[in-house]
């Protein structure tokens, strides 16, 4: 119970500050990925929102300045460094389905075909920990009616959908 009150607390705490439209400072270092299952598709839908600037640093190569603006390709090919989703042993291939920023934040969407289900899938989410000792990703997996909340720290290992 304790646990699942903490988990609730980091919860409410990053949505509220991804919600905040917050300058570029912020004092927690969070990104939010949604997963939901289309049955009809046999798809699962990535959304991954995240702050820009942060993201603008994570694409920026050492020594280098930040892009002024942060590019689909640039974002595309650090989320697939850096997030992804496998089943048995076979990573789910993740195609592009857009970009969009809102304020401070960046909101980035994948698809991917996914026959089985979300039920024993894999997340593997390491976005931004190279950046933040404090980093925190919040996954949120819906499927079959059921909803999954799981939380990344760094060094934490990839987590199965139940």
């Amino acid at each position: 119970m304790v646990r699942v009150r903490a988990v609730r607390a980091v919860l409410a705490a990053a949505v509220l500050v991804l919600s905040a439209g917050l300058s570029a400072y912020h004092p927690l270092h969070t990104s939010l990925t949604e997963l939901s299952y289309d049955p009809a598709g046999r798809a699962v839908q990535v959304s991954i929102r995240a702050f820009a600037s942060d993201l603008q640093t994570a694409v920026t190569p050492r020594g280098g300045a930040p892009p002024a603006q942060l590019s689909d390709a640039a974002a595309f090919a650090y989320v697939g460094r850096s997030f992804s989703l496998t089943a048995g042993n076979t990573r789910v291939p993740l195609r592009w389905c857009g970009m969009r920023r809102s304020g401070d934040l960046v909101w980035i969407c994948l698809r991917g075909a996914l026959p089985s289900g979300m039920r024993g899938l894999q997340v593997h989410n390491r976005l931004l920990f190279e950046l933040f000792a404090d980093q925190i990703n919040i996954v949120q997996a819906s499927h079959g009616g059921r909803r999954q909340s799981m939380i990344f720290t760094r060094g934490a290992g990839p987590k199965r959908i139940l």
